[in-house]
């Protein structure tokens, strides 16, 4: 069954919070996506201010969460808590 984007945004946070920076392609395989929904998905947290991307060297590219995502991930098992 296909992952909703709310599924991906929320597993890309998990396995960057679990992580301290990672390069796209670690995510990829983690959620087992394909390249075009995670480039769709970093663009979105990005642009949300949800994770940081930073320029390791000329070819390295490497995403860490941001302080506002960790507080997304945070509401999220709250959330998550409640409808149990």
């Amino acid at each position: 069954m296909r992952k909703t984007k709310l599924e991906i945004y929320i597993g890309t946070l998990k396995i960057l919070v679990q992580n301290d920076s990672l390069k796209t392609s670690k995510i990829t395989d983690a959620l087992n996506i394909s390249l075009n929904e995670k480039k769709k998905c970093l663009t979105f947290l990005l642009n949300q201010g949800l994770v940081d991307k930073q320029q390791v060297d000329k070819q390295r590219i490497v995403y860490s969460i941001s302080h506002k995502g960790i507080a997304i991930l945070e509401y999220f098992k709250e959330k998550n808590k409640c409808s149990q």
